[in-house]
């Protein structure tokens, strides 16, 4: 998505490699000096290359929740990045639709869905709690306005940009993977830095089905050495971030994807595999306790996080039993429990919101997954498409364990590409139309 007349022979390239310089500066200084000032002046140029080429800048505000917590965040402590970024990407769409004339964004029947939600979280912050009301109200705007907008954004790109985008997710992803890999020691580490460690794991785990997707795609050996490394790089970030989710999730995705695509392709699944268990060995050589949380799950005492969640869901069924009309009121959960959220997307909901909200969201899921098995049958995981389903996959069931509806923005975001995907593919494709989706 370029605004007409701003095509800068030779900007994408320099931009691209000015800001993973300074962000490079920044790992091999560790924030010191007039270095950092170069890293945020990289920060502060990808927010002007979001009026030229916007899809750069589109990847780096999906990530910015992962990397705010992290040393990659330059910004001053009263500065929240993931915002600063966000309101960058609105005034860069905005540009694109008065420069590119782009027309008014298509409204569908789906749409009242959302519709739907706003309403039931809207009445939720009405009947919110007094002792958590002003938790219960950052809780309403970050949904309202940082994560609901997300589903709508993909309505604004065409096939070209959404294959940019896709080379982005990959190499930007991957690069931020090793840079964090390398510069945290072990997960223990990362926790004690202030790292949030899951936003971490799910920016690498969506980087890793970019990656691998590039991997079975592109012709060359060079192209495909390249794809399998930067894969490696984000694995490795999954498995030292000690995310039990991540893990095993991004396991059942990827397994899928290869049962459908690489059945006939052996040994591309051994090339896989062999990275799989080197990027384990590496992470066990570096951090011998990095897999001790994951393995506490076939045990008998599955830890503390996993008992800490069981405690949740079941003050949750019994809120939801006493309350399970109207909700406790955005926020309420926070009056209850000292982790504020239930940890699982749809007993938020109805915890909070009632039964309108958990309608809302189950719609919501329910006809997503829906569009995105359908489109898996029709292209059986092949196309430009496929990592946006499967990062769509692995987003929502990561939500089914971990994170708030302040953290939708990346499953709205892929959500919203599927949607787009189906209505292009089986309700606006006109008669005629050729088919290109193979073309990567």
């Amino acid at each position: 998505m370029r605004l007409k007349n701003l095509k800068l022979k030779g900007f994408d390239e320099f931009v691209a490699i000015f800001i993973t310089v300074c962000f490079f500066l920044l790992f091999f200084t560790g924030r010191r000096g007039i270095l950092m000032d170069f890293a945020f002046a990289g920060l502060l140029l990808s927010g002007i290359y979001s009026i030229v080429n916007i899809e750069i800048f589109l990847v780096f505000v999906i990530f910015a929740g992962a990397i705010k917590s992290t040393y990659f965040n330059v910004l001053p402590p009263f500065l929240d990045l993931t915002l600063v970024s966000y309101f960058f990407l609105i005034c860069g769409l905005l540009l694109h639709v008065f420069f590119n004339r782009k027309k008014m964004l298509r409204f569908y029947m789906f749409d009242l869905i959302f519709f739907f939600m706003l309403i039931s979280v809207t009445i939720s912050l009405l009947n919110s709690p007094s002792r958590v009301f002003k938790y219960g109200l950052e809780k309403y705007f970050r949904f309202v306005f940082l994560a609901v907008p997300f589903f709508f954004i993909p309505r604004f790109f065409k096939e070209s940009d959404y294959k940019n985008m896709s080379l982005l997710f990959a190499i930007f992803g991957a690069v931020f993977s090793l840079a964090i890999f390398l510069y945290y020691p072990d997960f223990v580490v990362m926790i004690h830095s202030g790292v949030n460690y899951l936003p971490v794991a799910k920016m690498a785990g969506i980087s890793f089905i970019f990656n691998l997707f590039f991997f079975v795609n592109k012709r060359g050996f060079v192209k495909k050495t390249l794809f399998l490394t930067l894969s490696m790089f984000s694995l490795l970030m999954v498995l030292k971030a000690n995310s039990r989710g991540g893990i095993l999730y991004l396991f059942m995705v990827v397994s899928l994807y290869l049962y459908f695509v690489l059945k006939e392709k052996k040994f591309y699944v051994l090339l896989i595999l062999s990275a799989i268990l080197s990027g384990i060995f590496i992470v066990l050589t570096v951090s011998p306790d990095s897999f001790r949380r994951l393995l506490l799950l076939f045990g008998r005492h599955k830890g503390f996080s996993v008992s800490e969640r069981l405690i949740m869901y079941r003050l949750s069924l019994r809120l939801i039993s006493k309350f399970w009309f109207t909700g406790i009121g955005l926020g309420g959960f926070a009056a209850y429990h000292y982790l504020k959220y239930p940890h699982n997307i749809f007993l938020e909901f109805f915890v909070e919101t009632g039964i309108a909200g958990f309608l809302s969201i189950s719609m919501f899921f329910c006809y997503l997954g829906y569009t995105a098995l359908k489109l898996i049958e029709r292209f059986r995981f092949e196309g430009y498409h496929t990592p946006y389903i499967l990062s769509f996959v692995f987003v929502s069931m990561y939500h089914l364990t971990s994170f708030s509806m302040v953290d939708l923005r990346w499953l709205f975001f892929f959500a919203g590409c599927v949607f787009v995907f189906f209505m292009e593919t089986f309700v606006n494709k006109k008669e005629g139309e050729k088919e290109n989706y193979l073309k990567i």
